[in-house]
């Protein structure tokens, strides 16, 4: 409503002004001068459409300082107004579009496929300063796998010990923002991951959509390992038939805990089975550069 009261404003006042006023009040604006030399309006084009430049810099002044989606302060988040010429005459069309911000997060949305994390989450808490300082203190074996994705070659996985939760969620939200650009992800803690499945045991086309997309994701990240409730089901028919079905299409996996991995083998161990949790663990080196 407020957008389409402004334009009855131009339109009310503007005729009561004299043309060079006009011409004052539309080159004042660096927006309307750029677009003015963009079309290549001559001064009778801009006058002609005084009304829609000036309704054009309205509605875009918040984008010039603009640097994420998240900074956008428009009702209608990650939308400008264009102006073009019409073909054969000098009259300016108006049309609404997406920004590039909008087509980035709507790209990056597409390539994640699951997430304990919302799009809205990894978009507004994304640091990437910390990221990269966090970064710089995991092991080399984390650096090396990096590399490998960022030059889009084939690398397996790493496991990560990261004790500070906070710490733990500024990376996987940077590193997540960093990889859906190229990949097709999914960040699974593991707790919420196997309580999703288990509200799905009467919907059998969603349980077994829901383990497509860690199963099949370009990257996986596993968060909390050794963290969930562990019992034979959780580790013997969810986690190591989704560690076996990663290591059989060579997939990345990327394994993140509080623990050690020295220590999982005690953790995965349920009266006495440590033969079935040392398994578990031998797939997960698997998985290891």
């Amino acid at each position: 409503m407020g957008e389409i009261m402004m334009e009855r404003i131009f339109k009310q006042t503007l005729p009561s002004m004299n043309q060079e006023a006009l011409l004052d009040l539309v080159y004042a604006s660096p927006l309307a001068k750029k677009l003015i030399l963009e079309l290549h309006l001559s001064k009778e084009e801009v006058l002609n459409n005084v009304d829609k430049i000036l309704f054009f810099v309205q509605q875009n002044a918040c984008c010039e300082q603009c640097q994420s989606l998240k900074d956008c302060k428009k009702t209608k988040k990650g939308t400008q107004l264009y102006l073009n010429k019409e073909e054969n005459s000098n009259v300016l069309v108006e049309t609404i579009r997406i920004c590039d911000y909008y087509q980035e997060f709507y790209q990056k949305e597409q390539r994640l496929l699951y997430s304990f994390y919302s799009m809205e989450t990894i978009f507004s808490q994304h640091r990437l300063q910390e990221f990269r300082s966090i970064c710089l203190q995991l092991p080399k074996s984390f650096q090396t796998m990096y590399l490998k994705l960022y030059h889009h070659s084939s690398t397996k996985g790493c496991y990560l010990q990261i004790k500070d939760s906070r710490q733990r969620k500024i990376f996987e939200i940077g590193l997540l923002s960093t990889l859906l650009h190229q990949y097709r992800c999914s960040l699974v803690k593991i707790s919420q991951f196997l309580s999703d499945l288990k509200a799905l045991f009467a919907d059998k086309n969603g349980y077994e959509d829901l383990l497509m997309k860690v199963y099949q994701c370009d990257v996986l990240i596993l968060d909390d390992i050794g963290g969930e409730s562990i019992t034979s089901w959780s580790r013997d028919d969810i986690l190591l038939p989704l560690l076996n079905a990663r290591i059989d299409q060579h997939l990345t996996t990327i394994f993140i805990s509080e623990f050690s991995l020295e220590q999982l083998p005690l953790l995965y161990t349920i009266q006495k089975d440590h033969l079935k949790a040392e398994k578990l663990i031998s797939k997960m080196k698997e998985l290891m550069d």
